[in-house]
């Protein structure tokens, strides 16, 4: 027998629950710039993942279940910014954040 089995048995569950796993994912800018190190986080029905934005200020959870999300981004010296949306593999959440304004 193959030590990977593509039909393992954690992989049907998950599938046969209809609750895949994908990578949610967008870039944080302000005037058209990345901002990196920008702290992003989804929350997913009962589920909280974080994560931070890279050097061309993309961010990605890798491991995000389908469904209604809420993800919010902050960074010191910046206004926070967050959106609902429906969280998928194929949906990009992008975000364009405001200096604050003192």
């Amino acid at each position: 027998m193959p030590k990977h089995c593509l039909f393992s048995p954690v992989f049907l569950a998950l599938f046969a629950a209809g609750g895949g796993l994908y990578a949610q994912s967008g870039l944080v800018k302000s005037a058209n710039q990345p901002i990196p190190g920008a702290t992003v986080t989804a929350t997913i029905g009962d589920r909280k993942l974080v994560t931070t934005t890279d050097q061309n200020g993309h961010y990605a959870f890798s491991a995000a279940p389908s469904g209604d999300c809420s993800i919010e981004v902050q960074m010191f010296g910046f206004d926070p910014a967050s959106k609902k949306s429906t969280c998928a593999e194929t949906v990009k959440i992008d975000f364009a954040l405001s200096l604050i304004h003192i």
